[in-house]
């Protein structure tokens, strides 16, 4: 079987025993915070690790890279989701700072963008998630649900432009955060197992401004 195949359906199945695990600690331990269905914040945990799982299941270098650059955004959303309190500035500051991690670990084509305008591109992509998850509040689950569907519907779209524009590790970190999400969607849509959370959508959104950022330098636009 393709490892484009097989590595898919592993991040997969990972990613729902990674949430239903974490959801067992939360009903025993009390660990993470809970939404008003009382669906414990799991998500964020249970894609990160499956995102790391797949990028080394496929030897993906530049997977790896964004997954290092994540940790910031990410942890910002995981302290939050284990009821840990965050100032406003310390919270802020962590996109720019996961920025940074990626303009080190993947670098800057100066052909396609310039500093400035890759900056800004990011940072927008980022902030419209915050402002996004602030006006929620996490009151709407519908909404959520749609956040989840989005992100299932674009993540596949990503792994679909980029292998046709011959991105195979972009291609790769595509496939395996769209498993990862699918993995997520099939526990909370039918059976409302497990909620997004602030560490879910601030890795889901990281990784979108990413790859947006990489399919618009790759089309020249």
């Amino acid at each position: 079987m393709s490892p484009f195949v097989s590595v898919p359906i592993f991040v997969f199945y990972m990613t729902i025993v990674l949430c239903l695990f974490l959801s067992y600690l939360s009903k025993t331990k009390g660990v993470f915070l809970k939404d008003e269905k009382q669906k414990p914040c799991v998500c964020g945990a249970g894609l990160f690790f499956s995102f790391l799982i797949g990028s080394c299941l496929f030897a993906n270098i530049t997977a790896v890279k964004i997954f290092t650059a994540a940790l910031p955004l990410f942890a910002a959303g995981f302290l939050e989701d284990i009821k840990f309190k965050l100032n406003s500035i310390v919270r802020y500051s962590l996109p720019v700072f996961s920025f940074m991690l990626l303009a080190f670990f993947v670098g800057f084509d100066f052909k396609h963008f310039s500093f400035v305008e890759f900056h800004a591109i990011f940072i927008v992509l980022v902030s419209l998630l915050f402002a996004v998850t602030t006006a929620l509040g996490f009151k709407f689950i519908r909404t959520r649900a749609v956040l989840s569907s989005f992100f299932l519907a674009v993540f596949s779209l990503f792994a679909f432009l980029f292998y046709r524009y011959g991105c195979i590790e972009l291609f790769e970190s595509a496939l395996i955060t769209a498993s990862s999400v699918l993995g997520y969607f099939t526990l909370d849509v039918p059976f409302h197992k497990t909620s997004f959370g602030r560490s879910g959508l601030y890795l889901a959104g990281f990784f979108f401004a990413v790859m947006c950022v990489e399919l618009l330098k790759k089309v020249n636009f």
